[in-house]
């Protein structure tokens, strides 16, 4: 693979930490759990070494990006010869009744297809401690389970994988209406999972009516209103 030009990302982020996903629907960069963490996708340096994690179609397509109006959700639409898929992407923070700001350390990937049919193919190939430590992969209950070193990371996803080598590899097809994949990474050494479901993108909206006096000319910004609850995929239980 080549690399893409930097302004081809977006970023997403939950204020501890922030990942780069590319057009090309490839996170290339992401440090969890906090910023000054060691990467575990780093792509962007080391095409080779560094480590990513895709999903993109199997054939060539055209890609936009654009963030849900007034969040830090980033969409990617792919749009092929044979159908259209969209692929979201966040990492998930709320705020409670009382105020309090929950942050998970975790990232959030949703497919979907809105018009004909679309074969997708992903790829999971983190390298833990900046790509210094041997990264194991193994198939696990829920999905693939990554260790290196004292670090752990986990894939909850909600199609079946193959291991070749140091990566997971998983191929499927979607139609029309279908929404077959929703995968989730999250960083704990204790894998204890929960299935929850917050109001994520109120979060982001409730920020964005705050700041209502700030503006950008950021060309990824869409300017109609989406309305949209995720549903979150088993990850650590936090009180």
């Amino acid at each position: 693979m080549s690399f893409i030009p930097i302004s081809d990302y977006g970023i997403i982020g939950n204020m501890l930490s922030a990942a780069l996903v590319g057009s090309d629907g490839s996170i290339d960069w992401c440090c969890l759990p906090r910023f000054d963490s060691p990467s575990i996708f780093a792509a962007i340096l080391d095409d080779d070494k560094g480590g990513r994690f895709h999903i993109k179609p199997q054939m060539p397509f055209r890609s936009l990006q654009s963030y849900l109006t007034n969040t830090n959700v980033l969409q990617a639409t792919f749009e092929t010869e044979t159908g259209i898929a969209k692929v979201v992407d966040f990492m998930p923070c709320y705020r409670t009744s009382r105020g309090r700001l929950v942050q998970f350390r975790e990232i959030h990937r949703q497919v979907d297809c809105s018009n004909g049919e679309v074969a997708l193919e992903v790829v999971f190939e983190p390298r833990l401690n900046y790509a210094r430590d041997d990264t194991l992969l193994s198939i696990s209950k829920y999905g693939i389970t990554a260790k290196g070193g004292a670090e752990t990371l986990a894939l909850s996803s909600s199609i079946p994988f193959t291991i070749d080598g140091d990566r997971a590899i998983g191929r499927f097809t979607l139609q029309q209406g279908q929404r077959r994949l929703r995968a989730s990474i999250f960083h704990s050494n204790s894998l204890t999972l929960c299935k929850v479901i917050w109001p994520i993108l109120s979060y982001w909206l409730c920020r964005g009516n705050i700041s209502s006096g700030c503006f950008s000319d950021n060309p990824l910004l869409r300017l109609e209103r989406v309305g949209f609850i995720v549903t979150l995929q088993p990850g650590p239980c936090e009180s």
